[in-house]
């Protein structure tokens, strides 16, 4: 390298000048001209030749100087004079062109200067060569421009909003040199971001105002829609995620949360309307709106639970009037049915709104009827559809039965009184031997295991096993009479029971025939000799 060749600050500050300006001026001219490749080498070794100049010490600090002014000459003798005089969009291409071509002569610079930048910048903690670059051409250009700049800039947003073709790319580009010149200072957020959300509120208002007077509930909703679906699209134009969000808040504060309180209360078409019309493709829109806004549920929900209520509290005060309390059961299974298919298909199983439909049904379901509490009901249609004389039911129907059943169960505030019902009821259907299936029988009492435990279900299932063992029993009780000397015609059925899973019933004393005392006296022969921590007594 020819580091070692001395040469004054005077004669390398002379060359060096006209090097830059002829670099400067070819890539001003979009690369017309002459300009040898070599020459920047040849000055990159001029500055490091002056840098590390042992005898003058001064020099860096010259240099850097040099760098700065150089910088700072071409911004305000040849770019500065092309923005002058231009508006509206043209000044947008002339700014961003002169961003572009201030770009590539700053890299020039700092491969001339990158000796300076290594190890002076470095060493004193200055600013670096880029960022003297950027702050230069955000002294010079962007603070004299910004007011046309920002202007036109929203302009352009505007006209898009409104339906005019723009250039798009032009648009991007301008965005993004905000965001390049926020290095050191936030010039995205102070000079693009928080006026795009004054003009977004300003512009969004406006609109709102205009709709919420004209249009009916769906129509708005399908305006508002759309305009946030044009928004996001837009916003991927915008240089950061954040910004999109910033934007997207605006655009729903005005249209959704304002005017929210008389969107969905609008007569005939608010969400009252949409839920008694069964309105699922607009209850659906209305849902995916206000979703993503915080707490923008909760209208909705009380909206909701009102309408159930007032549903629930019809059939009661029905069902009081006629005294049908068969078909009650049916009628809030129905209703149950038909606001949980709602709720999966518009409103996406959210909690907030699950919330709403269980506090509504626990308003109702747990009135009572002429004396008679909706538990009561509730086991007597179980039984209606359990038991042999009952309703007829496919597997498949009874299944869907059963958990429609349950999920209307899960709404009752005295589950045991419904479990004493219950009780009472499974057993007369397994004693008398009417009950349909016992699949079905245990497939109900393991959904109640489900919702309120073991304990809760442990005297059904206390029941269905001593009919289980009972049938055992039976079976080897006949073996044990054909093997014996005491199986001179015998022939009964015994159920063996476990005290205190079973209701309890009024014991009689009662006179047995001879014939079945000898039955009862030969089973407990039998039964002593398989059993004998089991104590028989006679049942009532």
């Amino acid at each position: 390298m020819a580091g070692n060749q001395k040469v004054t600050y005077d004669e390398g500050k002379r060359t060096l000048d006209s090097v830059i300006q002829v670099a400067a001026k070819f890539i001003r001219d979009d690369y017309q001209g002459k300009f040898d490749p070599q020459e920047t080498m040849k000055t990159y070794t001029l500055v490091y030749n002056l840098v590390t100049e042992k005898e003058v010490q001064n020099n860096q600090d010259k240099l850097y100087k040099v760098f700065s002014e150089s910088l700072k000459n071409e911004l305000e003798r040849h770019i500065l004079p092309r923005l002058s005089g231009k508006v509206d969009q043209q000044l947008l291409v002339e700014y961003s062109k002169a961003w572009d071509s201030y770009r590539v002569f700053l890299r020039w610079m700092k491969r001339v200067f990158q000796y300076l930048d290594r190890f002076y910048v470095r060493r004193l903690s200055l600013r670096s060569l880029e960022e003297t670059g950027f702050e230069n051409f955000r002294s010079e250009i962007f603070d004299k421009m910004s007011n046309s700049i920002k202007r036109e800039v929203l302009a352009m947003i505007r006209r898009d909003r409104d339906g005019q073709v723009i250039d798009a790319s032009l648009l991007q580009k301008v965005i993004t040199i905000y965001l390049q010149l926020s290095k050191s200072k936030k010039v995205y957020e102070t000079e693009f971001e928080e006026p795009l959300r004054d003009e977004t509120t300003a512009y969004y208002k406006k609109e709102a105002k205009e709709w919420i007077g004209s249009d009916t509930c769906p129509e708005y909703l399908q305006k508002a829609e759309q305009r946030i679906a044009m928004e996001e699209r837009r916003a991927e134009k915008y240089a950061r995620e954040e910004t999109k969000d910033h934007v997207l808040s605006c655009v729903r504060h005005e249209l959704l949360i304002v005017h929210q309180k008389a969107l969905l209360e609008k007569e005939s078409t608010g969400m009252e309307s949409m839920l008694a019309d069964n309105k699922t493709e607009d209850l659906q829109r209305l849902f995916r709106l206000y979703n993503p806004i915080p707490d923008g549920l909760e209208p909705l929900a009380r909206i909701l639970k009102a309408h159930i209520a007032k549903r629930g509290a019809a059939i009661v005060k029905k069902t009081e009037e006629t005294k049908d309390m068969k078909s009650h059961v049916s009628t809030l299974l129905d209703l149950q049915t038909h606001f949980q298919t709602l709720v999966h298909t518009c409103f996406e199983k959210s909690p907030k709104i699950l919330q709403a439909l269980r506090g509504a049904f626990e308003i109702f379901v747990n009135e009572s009827i002429s004396g008679v509490t909706t538990s009561e009901l509730l086991a007597t249609f179980c039984d209606s559809i359990l038991r042999t004389s009952g309703q007829k039911l496919s597997e498949e129907e009874m299944e869907n039965a059963l958990g429609r059943v349950a999920s209307l169960f899960e709404y009752l505030q005295d589950k045991d009184m419904f479990n004493e019902y219950y009780r009472n009821l499974l057993a007369k259907r397994l004693l008398g031997q009417r009950s349909a299936s016992d699949d079905a029988e245990r497939s109900m009492i393991s959904r109640l295991k489900t919702s309120c435990g073991s304990q809760f279900t442990q005297k059904l299932e206390g029941m269905m096993s001593d009919m289980q063992v009972s049938t055992e029993v039976q079976r080897d009780f006949r073996n044990f009479l054909t093997s014996s000397e005491l199986g001179n015609g015998i022939d009964m059925g015994i159920t063996i029971l476990t005290t205190g899973f079973w209701p309890p019933y009024k014991s009689d004393d009662l006179s047995l025939p001879r014939e079945l005392g000898e039955c009862i006296s030969a089973f407990s022969k039998y039964y002593e000799s398989k059993s004998s921590h089991r104590k028989l007594r006679l049942g009532q």
